[in-house]
């Protein structure tokens, strides 16, 4: 049987990647993030076991479990969960296409639960595969550092905004954060964008009360910043919202983009 990933080296393109798939546009976000030529990347699309269409709700793993390997989201919304014993819960990630979702070691049980927002599709890259392709392209070594590298930037964002800023700053800081990273994923158009957290959601992230979400999200409404309806989130004043987080998007890593 052909190794994939020796087949693409040889510049064989392996059937599954004949015509372009769904999966095409998370797979080449995460590419391009990841500043891969064209070879690295046919190499990567290879080097996929799997494609799982998730409904919304539905677990990738669960706390606690060992790692399958490497996933990248090509279509949807996704976030990290970490679940107390209480059942109180925290969101610690939010990802959108092109993200890779555990870079960690994988040799290690998850540290949180990974579960799609919304409907979604995910590539899995397996460890031993990965580890080939790393062996055969060195430059995706480096493309994974750089991926861990933004998200552990995104963590440490969140870390400031919930120990320094108050509730109104943080909930225009996160929007400002979804709205962009949306925007960069293709998931918005203009000054709207598909917004499919729900306040409990909100609440999870940035450690309040869904009620006290609400009454955030309603000031940033009454002051002329954002609008939500119908799962939309509306910007109106791209400007006055970004002040009133203090956002400066280039922890987001966005300018190789």
């Amino acid at each position: 049987m052909n190794d994939p990933i020796r087949s693409a080296l040889s510049g064989q393109k392996h059937r599954r990647f004949a015509k372009a798939s769904p999966h095409d546009h998370g797979v080449g976000l995460f590419a391009a993030n990841c500043l891969l030529n064209a070879e690295e990347r046919t190499a990567l699309q290879g080097a996929i076991s799997d494609f799982r269409d998730l409904a919304r709700g539905e677990c990738i793993h669960q706390q606690g479990a060992r790692h399958q390997g490497l996933s990248i989201l090509c279509q949807g919304v996704a976030h990290a969960v970490r679940v107390m014993a209480d059942g109180r819960q925290q969101i610690l990630a939010i990802f959108v296409p092109g993200d890779a979702m555990d870079c960690q070691p994988i040799a290690r049980p998850a540290a949180s639960r990974l579960c799609a927002i919304t409907a979604a599709q995910v590539a899995t890259i397996k460890p031993a595969d990965l580890a080939d392709l790393m062996q055969l392209y060195p430059s995706i070594v480096s493309a994974l550092w750089r991926e861990t590298a933004r998200h552990a930037a995104i963590q440490q964002e969140w870390l400031v905004s919930l120990g320094r800023q108050n509730s109104h700053a943080r909930m225009a800081h996160f929007i400002c954060e979804v709205w962009t990273r949306f925007s960069a994923a293709g998931l918005a158009e203009t000054d709207v964008c598909p917004f499919p957290l729900t306040q409990s959601d909100i609440a999870d992230a940035l450690g309040i009360s869904a009620v006290h979400a609400n009454r955030m999200l309603q000031q940033l409404r009454q002051e002329g910043l954002v609008a939500l309806s119908s799962g939309a989130l509306h910007i109106i004043d791209r400007t006055g919202l970004h002040e009133a987080a203090s956002f400066d998007p280039s922890y987001l890593g966005l300018d190789g983009r």
